[in-house]
């Protein structure tokens, strides 16, 4: 037997208003792409034989251009025209949170395209991140569909197993059913869905039991991704029966899974203790839990946040504090630019800050070069550069000035940036919830509801195209089933 993969794969954020270019992307075509997908394992280990399409890959960022999605889009075509009646299956890992311009949602004009070239003879199974935004009628086109049970996302390469185990049992019996899908009126930011706590901690152990019953192939919640401004954004339940008969009772569970988790929506914790940003800057200085971190939440590229925020540089200069605080990183291209053409050692006045927003205003600063560093972050299993930076030493306060927008999600960042967190009182981060690379020398966390792409306190007047009344938006929200 012989399966197409694909892999097309962009978190978009509606707030960030500079579009994802095509070039933004990391591409990979045929064999090259393999390595990357540790899910197709699944398939070769039943003895399948994959037939690989194209890799794209680009961190959260704006909408999408048109132009990059009908390139990669045109590019599985052109494998299933080449391959046409040689293949039995195709499987697409997907986010599920990709807003594209003119187009709207980027998987389901995907699979889509995919379904009209091929037919409705052939089984599909496609993962999503988590954070997917899950367009009405995607489940009519594919006939297993598979999301992460963890956040921080942990199960990437199994959830690409599962969907991949899933299309190998479609394939051994011949059947052909389609995911049950319930959309709940919710949006949830990610940094109040963290899957150790509870609620989610109950569901997702129910979506395991499940799986584990023979009518049932994959079961998930979607929290969806709530800084896309899209008519698909709320959270949603996927149920994917073995067989059509099973229908069902996949619907009825995944009604059950929907009705849990609306009821208990006010439950839902933030990751971390948060406060407003001058609250949040006081009681980290006031802490005795050294080191801590400190996340700038609202300008959090792992989430489409451009990186580029200095208002809690700002509050932190303006703290007579002996502590030794590290910034890691804030990006600024201009100044870092600017920067490149000194030595180290050199002691001069440096504006830190885009200005692209008030948020952003630049902050003056008499700082110490103290090295130039390129900063490393694992892509799968590859150690990558993802960055030139800068240290500059500000008193007892250092700053990773960066040329690319990024956030540091793991032990090697910071190692490549020639820094140990153990050497500070405070490290404030470009992120949301911390990720589990760098949570281990972490004696405390705090979140600061801090400006920008990636707001952790949403209201209505930052929305135009959601689905109308929604929780927390609206208090007459109502779980219709």
């Amino acid at each position: 037997m012989r399966v197409l993969v694909a892999h097309v794969y962009h978190e978009s954020n509606t707030f960030c208003l500079e579009k994802t270019r095509l070039e933004n992307f990391e591409i990979r075509e045929g064999a090259d792409m393999l390595p990357y997908l540790p899910g197709m394992d699944a398939l070769e280990g039943a003895g399948i034989e994959v037939v690989p399409s194209v890799y794209a890959q680009r961190w959260s960022s704006g909408t999408v251009e048109a132009r990059a999605l009908l390139y990669f889009e045109e590019k599985i075509l052109q494998v299933l025209r080449r391959e046409k009646g040689r293949l039995d299956g195709l499987y697409l890992s997907l986010h599920g949170g990709m807003t594209v311009d003119q187009l709207g949602s980027g998987e389901y004009h995907l699979l889509r395209a995919v379904r009209q070239e091929i037919g409705d003879g052939l089984p599909i199974a496609v993962s999503l991140d988590m954070h997917a935004n899950v367009q009405d009628g995607l489940g009519d086109m594919c006939n297993v569909l598979t999301g992460y049970h963890t956040a921080p996302h942990t199960d990437a390469a199994e959830t690409q197993r599962k969907a991949a185990a899933g299309l190998v049992e479609l394939l051994k019996s011949g059947r052909l059913p389609h995911p049950q899908i319930v959309r709940v009126p919710m949006l949830l930011v990610g940094e109040r869905a963290l899957s150790k706590d509870e609620p989610l901690h109950t569901i997702y152990d129910r979506c395991k039991d499940l799986e584990a019953e023979e009518r049932i192939l994959a079961a998930t919640l979607y929290v969806g991704m709530a800084w896309g401004d899209t008519p698909n954004t709320t959270v949603t339940v996927a149920v994917s029966p073995a067989a059509p008969e099973d229908a069902e009772y996949a619907l009825e569970q995944a009604k059950i899974l929907a009705q849990t988790i609306f009821s208990r929506r006010d439950e839902c914790p933030y990751a971390h203790p948060s406060y407003m940003p001058e609250e949040a800057v006081r009681r980290a200085l006031a802490s005795k839990n050294a080191p801590l971190y400190l996340s700038d939440s609202g300008d959090n590229p792992t989430a489409g946040g451009v990186g580029d925020s200095t208002l809690l540089l700002k509050l932190m200069l303006a703290q007579q504090t002996g502590k030794r605080i590290l910034f890691a990183p804030i990006y600024d291209g201009g100044t870092f630019r600017a920067l490149s053409g000194h030595a180290v050692g050199e002691r001069l006045h440096v504006e830190i800050g885009s200005g692209r927003e008030p948020y952003c205003a630049p902050v003056g600063v008499d700082a110490e070069i103290v090295h130039f560093c390129h900063i490393q972050a694992y892509h799968g299993l590859t150690l990558e550069n993802v960055a030139d930076g800068v240290l500059l030493r500000c008193g007892t306060i250092d700053v990773i000035l960066t040329d690319t927008q990024m956030a540091f999600t793991g032990p090697e960042c910071f190692e490549s940036a020639g820094v140990r967190v153990e050497d500070y009182d405070i490290i404030v981060l470009k992120m949301g919830y911390m990720f589990a690379e760098i949570a281990a020398p972490c004696r405390e966390n705090i979140m600061a509801f801090t400006p920008g792409c990636t707001p952790l306190l949403i209201t209505a007047d930052q929305y135009h195209r959601l689905p109308r009344p929604i929780w927390p938006l609206d208090a007459d929200a109502e779980l219709m089933l």
